[in-house]
């Protein structure tokens, strides 16, 4: 198995033991990948080192989800955004004119009246 295979072993098999486990050991690591115990401390030095590097992982998938959600949800909020601006602008623009025809008109009974 290569380098890459084995490492990513290791951190299968360290979800696996958080998922099912307490607590993360290298033993159960190296049990659940049926790996010895010493390969997994050669390519993590320590249990912090795993978590970090697990850490890692879920963080680098989150910010790809997080980018892929922002470049799609985005162009559609600014669209809905833009288009409801521009239509409450055209909205404001006819109820202001109607508005001022109305205060027109009432003006105009007014001096009609004096």
């Amino acid at each position: 198995m290569s380098h890459e295979g084995v490492f990513e072993r290791i951190l299968k098999s360290a979800k696996n033991v958080l998922r099912d486990r307490s607590r993360l050991t290298v033993r159960a690591v190296a049990d659940d990948a049926g790996i010895s115990p010493g390969t997994v401390t050669y390519y993590f030095r320590s249990v912090p080192q795993l978590i970090h590097e697990l850490g890692r992982g879920y963080f680098a998938r989150g910010q790809h989800v997080l980018e892929g959600l922002r470049s799609a949800v985005d162009t559609a909020v600014v669209e809905r955004e833009v288009r409801g601006a521009v239509q409450h602008a055209f909205d404001n623009a006819a109820y202001l004119r109607t508005v001022d025809r109305d205060a027109d008109a009432a003006r105009s009974e007014h001096r009609a009246r004096l």
